[in-house]
């Protein structure tokens, strides 16, 4: 698995600007996705304690999510991320235009 697989179309689709729609994603590939990507949106309206921000805690990524089921347990604003409120597009935009950058590696 090496970054070019991220560029192939069977596992990314082009869609707006640096935006990609993944579909599924083979675990194994992950880390790679991940290293690639510079924040992680989470624009659930109905979701406990996603997998996918703990992953991108992990890889060091900024998220930007909306505060659904326990996510506010997980995601202190403005410390480990940016909440923003659900079905709100433009608060969401917004949120990523002034997200953290990527964590420091050690």
């Amino acid at each position: 698995v090496n970054r070019r697989m991220l560029r192939d179309p069977h596992y990314l689709t082009p869609m707006e600007y640096k935006i990609y729609k993944t579909g599924r994603v083979p675990p194994e590939v992950m880390p790679d996705l991940y290293a690639a990507c510079d924040v992680v949106l989470n624009a659930s309206v109905v979701d406990n304690q996603p997998l996918s921000l703990l992953e991108a805690f992990a890889s060091g990524l900024p998220v930007v999510t909306t505060p659904a089921g326990d996510i506010t347990g997980m995601v202190r604003h403005g410390e480990t991320g940016l909440l923003v409120p659900h079905a709100d597009p433009a608060a969401m935009a917004a949120a990523v235009a002034t997200s953290p950058t990527r964590a420091p590696s050690t």
